[in-house]
């Protein structure tokens, strides 16, 4: 079992094959669209089993849902914007609904309503 990369449209999945020492990073939507397509949010599986062990560490970050996302002219370098501006919170809505179908909270949400509930701008 190991990391396998590919899977769209047709396409049938390709194994990463790990290198002693290698590490693998995995990078989402969001910054493919801020890279400007620079950096590839690519579909990825990982197949358990087999008898050698392995190390896996994973970890989520995502800007909040107010978190304007654009690149920045210094990627640009004259080059046009493949993707419009948008807030971070426009694209996470399947992550959101996710939550919602497992029973688990909104953070964000949450710690908005605490901040109200106190009479401040609360944030996660």
């Amino acid at each position: 079992g190991g990391a396998e990369g590919g899977g769209g449209e047709g396409g049938g999945w390709v194994d990463v094959g790990a290198r002693p020492g290698a590490l693998i990073v995995n990078v989402g939507d969001i910054l493919h669209y801020w890279s400007n397509g620079l950096l590839k949010s690519a579909r990825h599986r990982v197949l358990g089993g087999g008898w050698r062990s392995r190390l896996s560490l994973v970890y989520f970050c995502m800007p909040g849902y107010d978190t304007r996302i654009e690149a920045p002219a210094v990627l640009l370098a004259g080059a046009i914007a493949r993707y419009p501006t948008f807030l971070c919170g426009q694209r996470s809505h399947f992550a959101q609904g996710l939550r919602d179908r497992c029973g688990l909270p909104d953070r964000q949400l949450l710690a908005a309503q605490a901040g109200a509930a106190e009479g401040g701008a609360g944030r996660a």
